[in-house]
């Protein structure tokens, strides 16, 4: 019974340990935005890798580590971390919008087209995704759709 309790107590304290408070979090963010800012994006997302820990499935920080590794040229990594945050949030416009920047800068024409048109369900006059999906068909040869 005692080394139950004292597991028990361990894992409670672990996991508080592991947790971040505000202040952290909010700092990351803060310092990833001035690294960004100084086109260092290692660093930027070096910044945020304690708040992925605490949170692999937080919206957020996948949105932001989509947008930085895409700014690196690490696109696959990119898409990653959208996916993640569209998982999370599946009616987010914003984390459907960033993807498409990994897709269009891989030549992922149907997925870009595929994602855009999900966009436009929700909103037809959505400036950016009409944008993207006529540049995606153009370049599909679907001139008629652009």
């Amino acid at each position: 019974m005692k080394k139950i309790l004292l597991a028990l107590l361990f894992t409670a304290f672990a996991a508080s340990a592991a947790t971040l408070t505000d202040a952290e979090i909010r700092e990351a963010y803060h310092k990833s935005y001035r690294y960004e800012r100084s086109q260092n994006y290692a660093d930027a997302i070096k910044t945020l890798a304690p708040v992925l820990t605490a949170y692999p499935q937080g919206y957020t920080v996948n949105l932001r580590l989509g947008w930085l590794y895409y700014l690196s040229g690490n696109y696959a990594t990119s898409r990653t971390h959208y996916q993640s945050a569209i998982k999370t949030a599946p009616d987010s416009l914003e984390a459907k919008l960033g993807h498409t920047l990994p897709l269009l800068a891989q030549e992922k024409w149907e997925d870009v087209e595929s994602l855009a048109k999900q966009i436009l369900r929700v909103d037809p006059a959505n400036y950016t995704a009409n944008l993207r999906l006529a540049y995606a068909s153009r370049l599909q040869k679907k001139f008629d759709a652009a």
